[in-house]
């Protein structure tokens, strides 16, 4: 949201209102590759150049009544970033994506496409609901050979990997919420395609030894084929991200794991109302198109921004992180800083690692922050995340980049270390050597 110098800005608690939609995914959209080349959500932002005018804040209005309407944000004129020389941190990255070449021909109001079965790793008596024990049917084994998903029935198909980080804090919240509705008709589906780092056997691997703290189905793709009807087709390319099927067989849900275990305990209440698909398509789509504006005209961007707001109110709690990401990449350091706020308190609360470290990532990152705004935000963002983390060698890392930042390579070089003391596979090592050569070149 506007800092406080603009008139008519909303207060923060408008920003704590429902804010249901910054989740796992919808940061990790921005950050997380699949390893085949189809990727995040968003490039990262090319090289910037400086302005070429000076900046000038927005005029200044007369102050409005309590009960007048409100006129459309002003946007200020962004700050072109210029990205400090230096190398950077290897892993996690912002990855180079082509844009999607088509709009999404899967949204929310479909009727929910089969699964393509590779091999059921687990759990598929949650699909089709038959009690342990019992001899399968025809109708039993038709349901696993095809993938079809029968109506009467409420779906969670969430697509993870071995590799994903942000998909590790999901896997016991998804258990919790197949143990709590299942009596209710929940199934709960973990998709995962294979890759050079996602194999079939180091999925079958990795299942057994999360036991039953990933208590639901779990199914391997048949190829790319599910991946393809699915994420795709929904114009999605980061992971975690989830899809929720109502008991009529319609999508009522697309996108971060946290939003759709709210809709499913909504639909299990009686209390879900199906969301207008019209809106949420052109919402969506209007966001993206303004985001691709932000490297070629910010200004524009952030116009069409303000815009967006005024015309969609009720979608904002589910943009914010996106929203910090616009703000940082056009040097609205405030702006970002008040969401990142509202952000840290509900990531805080629910130690949810994953969206701690993503966004940590986004305020050390030079190609998400490259003007290192408040960089004692990004050291506060991190340290929240390594109390969560209990020694996660990724959230010390990222600690130790925030402290670079700032200068402090001492603190750096000793959270470097302790991380490479803490790092149980190669992957790690190399990045906390690499930083380590890194910081020490500074020292």
């Amino acid at each position: 949201m506007l800092p406080s110098t603009r008139p008519n800005r909303p207060s923060r608690a408008a920003f704590r209102v429902r804010c249901h939609g910054a989740a796992i995914a919808a940061l990790a959209a921005f950050l997380i590759a699949v390893p085949d080349g189809v990727a995040i959500a968003q490039s990262p932002p090319a090289r910037p150049t400086p302005p070429t005018r000076p900046v000038t804040p927005p005029p200044a209005s007369p102050p409005t009544s309590p009960g007048a309407p409100r006129a459309p944000e002003a946007p200020r004129t962004p700050v072109r970033p210029v990205a400090p020389g230096g190398a950077e941190g290897d892993a996690p990255r912002l990855v180079p994506v082509r844009p999607p070449s088509a709009q999404p021909t899967l949204k929310v109001g479909d009727r929910a496409p089969n699964l393509a079965v590779g091999e059921w790793i687990k759990g598929a008596r949650y699909v089709t609901g038959l009690p342990e024990g019992e001899v399968e049917t025809e109708f039993h084994t038709r349901i696993l050979r095809t993938g079809e998903l029968p109506i009467g029935k409420v779906y969670l198909v969430e697509f993870w990997a071995t590799w994903c980080g942000p998909c590790m804090p999901v896997i016991p919240r998804l258990t919790k919420l197949q143990k709590e509705h299942r009596d209710q008709g929940l199934a709960v589906i973990g998709v995962t395609s294979g890759d050079p780092k996602n194999s079939i056997e180091q999925v079958r691997q990795f299942v057994a030894a999360k036991g039953p703290e990933m208590e639901y189905a779990v199914l391997f793709d048949d190829g790319r084929k599910t991946w393809d009807s699915w994420m795709t087709a929904a114009g999605k390319r980061g992971i975690p991200n989830t899809f929720v099927i109502d008991r009529s067989g319609a999508i009522v849900h697309i996108g971060a794991p946290d939003e759709a275990e709210e809709v499913v305990r909504q639909i299990m209440a009686g209390t879900f109302v199906r969301p207008d698909a019209e809106m949420l398509r052109a919402s969506e789509e209007e966001f993206v198109e303004l985001h691709r504006l932000v490297d070629s005209d910010p200004e524009l961007a952030l116009t069409k921004l303000a815009a967006w707001k005024e015309t969609y109110p009720s979608r904002i709690p589910a943009y914010l992180d996106r929203m910090m990401v616009i703000y940082l990449r056009t040097g609205l350091g405030d702006d970002a800083k008040e969401v990142a706020e509202t952000l840290l308190d509900r990531y805080a609360a629910t130690e949810d690692l994953g969206n701690l470290t993503t966004m940590a990532l986004m305020w050390t990152s030079e190609r998400t922050n490259p003007l290192k705004l408040h960089p004692e935000l990004a050291i506060e963002i991190a340290k929240k995340a390594v109390e969560v983390g209990k020694g996660d060698v990724g959230s010390q890392l990222l600690l130790a980049d925030a402290y670079f930042n700032t200068g402090a390579v001492p603190q750096a070089i000793a959270l470097a270390e302790e991380a490479l003391a803490n790092a149980t596979n190669p992957r790690q090592k190399d990045q906390a050597e690499r930083r380590l050569v890194r910081y020490r070149a500074r020292n």
